[in-house]
């Protein structure tokens, strides 16, 4: 027996199941088709086909009443149900969504169930006829010996590879990645046996190296963004949802900050959560987290929803944590029961950068009586909180706004940013 596993016709075999697997998925995967297709023809109007753009219809609907509120200013009497999430059901512990689980139906367990065995059936027949054995596979080792295969041969063949392909991908890992186990006096006898070639000079002895040609970094629009500015925008949680709704049909002139009065280590998910708890398909434009990161919920070219009477011209901002301290306040924070009494120097930091590029992107006026105001300014609510540095988060906006407004390179990067989709109207 050759001490070395044969990699050619091994390889020729391995390559001859997974074709054969793939075969059989694809032609189990068109009878499931036609099967559904034909399924869904005899239900009419049950079918999935119709549910689903049932759901839809509802969901365009539920889209045009959220839109004709939050498009109607001033009128403090409609219940536009302004979304401020509720601390108590977003603790921190309560990271895990629970799913409701679904059963399957007995019509999709039966076609499962008919199809593998048809397809066990065909990789069988398909063996038999072609005369292949995955027994072939092992033909190396002394324990097997070569011959016409036995029948049973084939029909353990036909079940591995009716099975799919990923116990062929499985097969091909273990037997390609099989460890030989040598002995020291064989890798020596090997060693001494092995003719000796020159070996080339090393750098150590001449003391000088081939030059190496710098590679210069590829650059994208996105990595010069997210160096200058601190995150990614991807549109925010599923914008596509957007497309035909919430349209801005005047200039945007106004940011508004907030604090989420959530537990400043909530994740974004339990956000999303609780904007779809209350039933809408939209909330801040992006979320400023205490570890600096910067999530984006609404898309920036649609209307949020953040605040009464002001959402068809405004930006929001939010800062994921409470930071008001007077136990008077419903779903205060002052004694840290729901984490940080104050936003963390990074969480502030991001968050003027976001309101700078927001400043360029929509030529709002740097105007922090009119123009870049907090929450409680515009309703009586103590968002967001007696503990927030507004003065400070002022003075960083500043910053910003005057560093960015002479420097080339970031006017550059914020112009191409504004051709992206989903930023500007």
């Amino acid at each position: 027996m050759s001490e070395f596993i044969p990699l050619g016709p091994l390889l020729t075999a391995l390559g001859i199941m997974l074709t054969l697997s793939v075969i059989v998925e694809r032609v189990l995967m068109l009878f499931s088709w036609l099967i559904d297709r034909a399924f869904v023809i005899s239900r009419g109007l049950g079918s999935e086909l119709i549910q689903r753009q049932q759901q839809n219809l509802e969901l365009l609907k539920r889209a045009v009443r959220e839109e004709e509120l939050l498009t109607e200013e001033g009128n403090e009497s409609r219940d536009a149900r302004e979304i401020e999430s509720n601390p108590d059901e977003a603790q921190p512990n309560d990271q895990f969504e629970i799913l409701p689980f679904e059963v399957a139906a007995p019509e999709k367990v039966i076609k499962e169930f008919w199809l593998q065995k048809l397809g066990f059936v065909v990789a069988v027949a398909g063996c038999y006829y072609l005369k292949f054995s995955m027994w072939q596979l092992f033909d190396w080792l002394p324990s097997v010996q070569a011959g016409q295969p036995h029948f049973w041969e084939y029909l353990l063949t036909g079940i591995v590879i009716g099975a799919g392909s990923k116990p062929v991908h499985f097969l091909m890992k273990f037997l390609l990645n099989r460890k030989v186990i040598v002995s020291r006096e064989e890798v020596r006898k090997a060693v001494e046996a092995a003719p000796v070639s020159p070996q080339p000079p090393r750098e150590m002895e001449t003391g000088v190296s081939a030059p190496v040609k710098p590679v210069s970094p590829v650059v994208t629009p996105l990595s010069r963004f997210q160096e200058i500015f601190g995150f990614d925008y991807d549109g925010g949680y599923k914008p596509e949802r957007l497309n035909y709704t919430h349209l801005r049909k005047r200039p945007i002139d106004l940011i508004v900050y907030h604090h989420t009065a959530m537990h400043s280590e909530a994740p974004y998910e339990a956000l999303i959560r609780e904007f779809e708890r209350k039933g809408w398909l939209t909330g801040y434009h992006s979320v400023v987290f205490p570890d600096g990161g910067v999530r984006t919920i609404c898309r920036w070219d649609r209307i949020g929803n953040h605040v009464r009477g002001y959402n068809a011209r405004s930006l929001g901002l939010a800062f994921q944590g409470n930071f008001e301290p007077d136990p008077a306040v419903p779903f205060s924070n002052p004694n840290g029961r729901l984490g940080n009494r104050f936003p963390t120097s990074v969480q502030l930091d991001r968050a003027a950068r976001l309101v700078a590029l927001w400043v360029f992107l929509y030529t709002i006026p740097v105007n922090f009586q009119e123009h870049i105001v907090p929450h409680n300014r515009l309703a009586s609510k103590a968002c967001p909180g007696g503990n927030f540095p507004y003065q400070a988060f002022e003075q960083k906006i500043r910053d910003y706004v005057e560093a960015w407004k002479n420097d080339a390179r970031v006017q550059a990067v914020i112009q191409e940013f504004a051709t992206y989709p989903m930023v500007k109207v």
